[in-house]
């Protein structure tokens, strides 16, 4: 006999905890947007001769589709390789360049997958606020003069990893208002999952930028080793 004031119960928690979760993802977009506006005015290295940074905006869409899932427990991860693209932006490219490919990417892969909803909308302004991120963390550290020097790996491996940590809490942060629950031991695995993925996937970006900028011709050499690290990733998932 109280089955229909269980419904009500259950569907005004429901939308409580919807409305929660666009508020973050609200103030995400302001806070990316103030993020991105800030970085914009920074200039980018002095880079020998590349391709153009619109082929950034290709990598970005193809990195989006390179994607494994993981399971944790109780909760799916997806682990992508966005991370090669950021990186080889970092090196090349200005920061407005880098903000635009990946704010024309990622609207490129919503449009493909035909999902446009609080989750990618979440998806994407994350994104945009993480790269920025990135961009502050690494133009802090890297020696101008010498961006190639062990310096400059350092700074894009802490440009790169602090991006995913935040975006690991934020994750978490998500989970928690959407009436999931996820424990300390949940969240601590999947952050120590994407902080390995992102390592490797920064040693792959950092590979592209030094075949870019000593011999363009062969740079597409670099495409291999993130295509048999994706095998890699799919095989370990199949085996657990």
């Amino acid at each position: 006999m109280n089955q229909p004031n269980d419904n009500r119960t259950q569907a005004s928690g429901a939308q409580k905890h919807t409305v929660s979760v666009w508020l973050l993802t609200l103030f995400i977009v302001v806070v990316a947007a103030v993020q991105a506006f800030g970085v914009v005015s920074m200039s980018g290295l002095s880079a020998p001769a590349a391709p153009a940074w619109q082929w950034l905006i290709v990598l970005v869409v193809v990195a989006e589709f390179m994607v494994t899932h993981l399971r944790f427990r109780r909760v799916t991860h997806s682990l992508t390789m966005a991370q090669i693209p950021i990186v080889i932006g970092l090196f090349f490219v200005t920061p407005t360049e880098l903000i635009l490919s990946q704010v024309a990417g990622l609207a490129i892969v919503v449009l493909l997958r035909r999902k446009i909803s609080l989750t990618s909308t979440f998806g994407f302004a994350q994104q945009i606020f993480t790269t920025s991120l990135s961009i502050e963390i690494f133009h802090q550290l890297v020696v101008a003069d010498d961006p190639l020097s062990f310096s400059g790996w350092i700074a894009a491996l802490a440009a790169t990893g602090a991006a995913v940590f935040v975006g690991s809490v934020l994750n978490s942060a998500t989970i928690w208002l959407a009436g999931g629950r996820l424990s300390f031991g949940e969240a601590r695995d999947a952050t120590v999952a994407f902080m390995l993925a992102t390592a490797m996937n920064t040693g792959l970006g950092l590979i592209a930028v030094q075949m870019l900028w000593s011999n363009l011709e062969s740079a597409w050499l670099a495409l291999v080793p993130p295509f048999v690290l994706l095998g890699s990733y799919r095989a370990y998932v199949s085996q657990r």
